[in-house]
């Protein structure tokens, strides 16, 4: 997330240049993080169960698993891009229009 701040410093100045608020612009980085950890959420979900098959189906054993493990995933997903959303989402929210659009 840090890196798509810093490589999108221009348009930051243009969204807080055309009235954009710093809370607009931290909810926008704030969503963007949530929903890219809960679609990495998802990814392991789907690699977790996907692995278990194989290896249930490699080894000859029944393939078995528990549906209550979803949930403890999914908010540890979501615990972990929001944690890593906040500072990037700050900093963007903290630019200043005119030396965000100075930067290249």
């Amino acid at each position: 997330m840090l890196v798509t701040v810093t490589e999108r410093t221009w348009k930051i100045g243009i969204m807080r240049a055309l009235g954009f608020s710093s809370n607009d612009i931290l909810v926008l980085f704030m969503i963007e993080s949530v929903i890219i950890s809960l679609f990495g959420g998802l990814l392991g979900l789907g690699v977790g169960i996907g692995g278990t098959y194989i290896a249930t189906v490699a080894l000859e054993l029944p393939f078995l698993f528990s549906y209550y493990i979803f949930e403890p995933g999914f908010l540890v997903a979501l615990i972990v891009g929001v944690a890593a959303g906040v500072y990037p989402a700050s900093k963007a929210a903290k630019l200043a229009p005119v030396n965000a659009l100075r930067h290249e």
